[in-house]
């Protein structure tokens, strides 16, 4: 997890071109899951797991997953009553691209940042679960979602807030269910980066995943142009950009509101 623009979809890439870590393109669809699932209860199990199943199938990047999820249907209404939740729903969905794409997976994880705004809910339908934070200097972040299209006021804000929700969680878990990484450690030294990555999630590292830009490890690298970077090496060029992509008044801006928090996890 990581506000936007913060690596993400990199480390997905690294992570897809160790094979080990089954992450789909960016689904965005868990949360609206989460939301639609407790606010439905009222509906019966097979209404839940069709409209969960359509969700899922009419996310924005669900043609990159390359999947069939119709099976499901029957294997999810055969589920003994004490065994039916969400979280069963979604793994039986996460498991199919898993074992699509990625059989020697042993895990699998999801890369949305719309869940960083959304953690108290992830957490209470995967209670159990990881949680990986990955954080990137928000001056980079906001600088970067600006460059999009977003207003330097609406960056800072979900780049705050998505790192406050993960403080929050990250305050009630323990070292071995949350870590959070900084982008700028990945891409200067990716080596003992992914190995502390690898060991957190108990998977094994392995150098293809610093060659990540060799295998077709990412669908958005191909339909998404801000994602084009992923088709060439690590590279350390996008730290500290926002020293030229920032006006000095716009830095002010920015480093008025978010400055207490980058001093927190030790950015100058």
């Amino acid at each position: 997890m990581g506000s936007g623009r913060s690596g993400t979809t990199l480390l997905r890439s690294m992570f897809a071109a160790g094979g080990e870590i089954a992450i789909p393109p960016e689904s965005q669809v868990i949360t609206a899951s989460v939301r639609r699932f407790r606010t439905l209860q009222y509906l019966g199990w097979k209404d839940l797991v069709r409209l969960t199943i359509a969700l899922f199938e009419s996310g924005p990047n669900y043609s990159l997953w390359e999947v069939d999820l119709s099976h499901l249907h029957r294997e999810l209404f055969n589920i003994p009553k004490d065994k039916r939740s969400l979280a069963l729903i979604i793994d039986f969905i996460m498991s199919v691209y898993r074992d699509t794409h990625f059989p020697r997976a042993k895990i699998w994880g999801d890369k949305s940042p719309l869940n960083s705004l959304h953690l108290p809910w992830i957490y209470k339908t995967f209670p159990e679960a990881k949680y990986l934070h990955l954080l990137r200097d928000g001056r980079d972040a906001v600088s970067s979602m600006a460059k999009r299209g977003r207003t330097l006021e609406q960056a800072t804000y979900k780049w705050m807030r998505a790192v406050k929700e993960a403080e929050k969680l990250g305050k009630r878990l323990s070292k071995n269910r949350f870590l959070t990484v900084r982008y700028e450690d990945l891409v200067e030294n990716p080596h003992d980066t992914m190995n502390e990555i690898c060991d957190f999630l108990s998977v094994n590292y392995t150098p293809d995943m610093l060659d990540f830009y060799k295998f077709e490890s990412t669908k958005e690298a191909t339909t998404r142009s801000h994602h084009s970077n992923l088709k060439r090496p690590l590279f350390t060029e996008s730290v500290g950009k926002w020293k030229e992509r920032l006006k000095k008044e716009e830095q002010i801006y920015v480093l008025n509101r978010i400055g207490p928090t980058l001093k927190r996890f030790g950015y100058d």
